[in-house]
């Protein structure tokens, strides 16, 4: 038998093998503590560097913000030195126009191109009052109106006064910490508007809003002096309330209401009339409301006493006392002028006592139309042609002698080409159709009946206003008119979708409208004693559409799904048009002192 080879190999001591174990983990221990430690270390020199870097983006922030709040400091020092120099409103407006462009000019102390930098311990900022003309309109320091431009003529509203200041201020770090900057822009209105017309939907009083209205810009509930509680409120919900014919009224569940802009309830708020505190929550839609306890609260226009001013201005010898021709003679069926009359001009200014005046076909009149105790008539030449009074150098006076008549019933147009012109009525009116450039004043109720276009003008009316079978509002022009009435502001009878660019201004009644079966949108403003809006989205119809449901007891059929539809499907849009300022119509009322409104605080 053979014997197995014997091995050379020595046994291992299992102690020295554990031994060399022990040093690879605890090399790999060392190894991985040293990881860690870096890793901790980096963490916490990118947490300083981030902090670090944090308080330099909030210290460049605070001092791009300390340059606008010089800034906004130096307009309104400016704006309350002019307003107490004296009591006669275009002094005061000269008067801060002057401080106002020489603090702008000087602002640093040494140069007169309206920028200036500060040093201070963390960094510095730049400001700039954007006066470089080569820059466009709506991003300098410009003079959009001054009634000073007119010379002498005194127009009543007299022109507002608005002067727009653009600032840009720039935060800056450094000086060791990390280097940032912050750049934001202020376009401020140095202007004598009333502040009313910064709001696109204001009450003095409460404002309700049920369903999803749209709205676009500020809104401002506020507590007039002598308002009895409750006062001040602003209640949204998601039904809608509507109306389909005399004695009816329905519901429906919509969405909540959205807001673009800044929000005050001088009063409280209620969600489904139940009391509840702010929140962006009480609104739908991708853009949420702040709230802003310091909106400016807007103040009553005395539209009777606008009105009565001027018929009064008018009735005791302002017109009257220039006439140079008295038609008072019998006329079976009254006067007719006009080209379709065989008279396409009055030569000079013209007093109809008692008697009527019809005119058809284009008429140019030379001086004042005046009628006392006697109707106005502009008729159309036919279905396709108008007839076109042109007041060259005058205005127009009606008076009625009995309440109970149309003392002015107008279609085509009339223009008042002196600035300073206007029409005034004492007895009710319609306007059928019409286009108006220059400002009319009505003592009685006015009826619009069609379309409204106002060129360049307000509407005062001391009593109600009816928009009847409308389909728009100045469509087409480029700024809304003014329509304000001491009482009622009612629309009815009006198409699917009606486009008004106006401002609706209701001093002493409630004012109501209905994005329900019809679609309203308003680029511009409405403002009312109490103000109750209700909408939905989508589509209505009489008869069922894709995508629509029934409505359980009115007929009509309606978008399905309203919470889950974008704001802008809302059939009821109140939007702020900017051109209240930056283009203001004539006659848009005024406020005796100058003010400083804020439009705007941007970051570039």
């Amino acid at each position: 038998m053979s014997r197995l080879p014997s091995s050379n190999r020595t046994p291992q001591n299992p102690i020295h093998n554990e031994q060399g174990a022990a040093l690879v983990i605890a090399l790999l221990a060392v190894v991985m503590m040293t990881i860690i430690g870096l890793v901790m270390l980096n963490v916490v020199r990118n947490g300083f560097i981030n902090s670090a870097s944090s308080e330099a983006e909030i210290q460049a922030d605070m001092l791009a913000q300390k340059g606008l709040d010089e800034a906004l400091a130096l307009i309104k020092n400016a704006v309350k030195e002019g307003n107490a120099s004296t009591l006669n409103y275009r002094s005061k407006v000269a008067n801060v126009e002057t401080n106002l462009n020489e603090n702008i000019d000087r602002a640093d102390g040494t140069s007169n191109d309206g920028i200036y930098s500060v040093e201070t311990s963390v960094g510095d900022y730049k400001v700039d009052f954007s006066l470089d003309t080569s820059l466009d309109a709506a991003s300098r320091t410009q003079v959009i109106r001054n009634p000073n431009d007119l010379g002498v003529v005194v127009p009543f509203p007299d022109d507002p006064y608005v002067h727009q200041v653009i600032v840009t201020s720039t935060g800056h770090t450094g000086n060791g910490r990390p280097n940032r900057t912050v750049t934001k822009r202020m376009k401020v209105y140095v202007s004598s508007i009333q502040p009313v017309f910064r709001y696109p939907l204001s009450a003095a009083g409460n404002l309700k809003l049920q369903g999803a209205t749209a709205i676009t810009g500020d809104v401002l509930a506020r507590i007039p002096s002598g308002c009895p509680a409750p006062c001040g409120d602003i209640r949204v919900g998601n039904v809608a309330s509507f109306v389909k014919g005399p004695g009816t009224s329905y519901t429906i569940s919509s969405d909540l209401p959205s807001i673009r802009g800044f929000i005050r309830a001088q009063g409280s708020y209620y969600l489904n009339n139940t009391l509840t505190p702010f929140a962006p929550t009480l609104f739908s839609g991708s853009y949420k409301p702040f709230e802003d306890r310091n909106l400016t609260p807007d103040q009553d226009i005395d539209v009777e006493a606008y009105v009565g001013k001027q018929v009064d201005d008018i009735r005791l010898g302002q017109l009257s006392a220039t006439a140079t021709e008295t038609m008072d003679a019998e006329q079976f069926g009254g006067y007719k002028a006009g080209a379709s009359n065989g008279q396409p001009t009055i030569p000079v200014s013209r007093l109809y006592d008692e008697q009527w005046l019809d005119v058809t076909g284009d008429l140019q009149v030379n001086g004042n139309l005046i009628l006392n105790e006697g109707v106005l008539t502009i008729n159309k030449v036919s279905d396709t042609q108008a007839t076109h009074v042109t007041m060259q150098n005058g205005s127009i006076y009606v008076k009625t002698p009995d309440p109970h008549l149309v003392a002015a019933d107008l279609t085509g147009s009339v223009n008042l080409v002196n600035r300073s012109a206007s029409m005034a009525v004492e007895g009710n009116t319609t306007l059928t159709n019409f286009t108006l450039n220059g400002n009319l004043f009505v003592h009685g109720d006015l009826k619009i009946i069609g379309n409204l276009n106002v060129t360049n003008g307000s509407i005062f009316v001391d009593g109600n206003v009816e928009l009847k079978e409308m389909t728009s509002i100045n469509q087409g022009t480029d700024r809304p008119v003014i329509l304000a009435a001491s009482r009622r502001i009612i629309m009815s009878d009006n198409q699917s979708s009606t486009q008004v660019r106006a401002f609706l201004y209701s001093r002493l009644e409630d004012l109501s409208l209905y994005g329900v079966l019809s679609k309203l949108e308003i680029r511009g403003g409405i403002h009312g004693k109490n103000v109750e809006l209700n909408a939905v989205k989508g589509d209505a119809s009489k008869t069922s559409m894709a995508g629509t449901v029934a409505h359980p007891s009115s007929g009509y059929f309606f978008s399905a799904n309203q919470t889950s539809l974008p704001e802008d499907r809302s059939r009821l849009k109140v939007i702020y048009d900017n051109s209240l300022y930056t283009n203001p119509p004539i006659g848009i009322p005024i406020t005796p002192n100058i003010s400083v409104y804020v439009k705007e605080i941007t970051y570039q």
